[in-house]
């Protein structure tokens, strides 16, 4: 199957309270996880347009590959504007990781998405 998502922001804090409903980065990368894995199998394509990891406060970059690395399927990236140097070279070091491309835009309705 191919499954699409974005903007997971492992480990971003700010986006655990109001928008996402978790008490912590952590209990939202668990259930990002356990919905992730009970989803997708290892033969899957997962295609995530975007921000897959963010650095806070409270972890490294390592601890979000370590939940990158548990995550099935194939992962297919489009860099999001979260996506630095630093983690493109993560990303290129992860097996799972089969495919990274720049950032696409779009113009609707007069406006650049």
């Amino acid at each position: 199957m191919i499954f699409l998502t974005s903007d997971l922001h492992l480990y971003h804090k700010s986006f655990v309270y109001e928008p996402r409903g978790f008490h912590s980065a952590e209990e939202m990368n668990s259930a990002i996880e356990k919905n992730w894995n009970n989803l997708v199998s290892e033969d899957d394509d997962v295609f995530v347009l975007g921000d897959l990891i963010f650095k806070g406060e409270r972890n490294t970059l390592d601890d979000a590959m370590s939940i990158v690395r548990r995550l099935k399927g194939r992962k297919h990236l489009i860099l999001g504007n979260h996506d630095g140097s630093l983690k493109i070279e993560l990303y290129r070091k992860e097996n799972s990781i089969v495919e990274i491309e720049s950032a696409k835009y779009f113009w609707y309705k007069g406006h650049q998405y």
